[in-house]
């Protein structure tokens, strides 16, 4: 995939992640609903375990708030 407003040599990974924030947190259209991001690498098993954890326990919360 390639995102031609991304201005970068794609090898500064602080860039990247800022670059992925901005453009999830533009497509927000709910004034403040919280949007969470979360650096990590598919391939760091442990590190995707518990990105998926915290996103499932965002989840119960939200909704058990509503």
């Amino acid at each position: 995939m390639h995102f031609t407003d991304y201005d970068s040599s794609g090898t500064d990974l602080t860039a990247a992640a800022s670059f992925f924030d901005q453009r999830y947190r533009r497509f927000n259209r709910t004034p403040g609903r919280r949007i969470y991001t979360e650096d990590t690498y598919a391939t760091d098993t442990t590190s995707m375990r518990a990105t998926l954890e915290f996103a499932h326990d965002i989840m119960l919360q939200e909704g058990l708030s509503d």
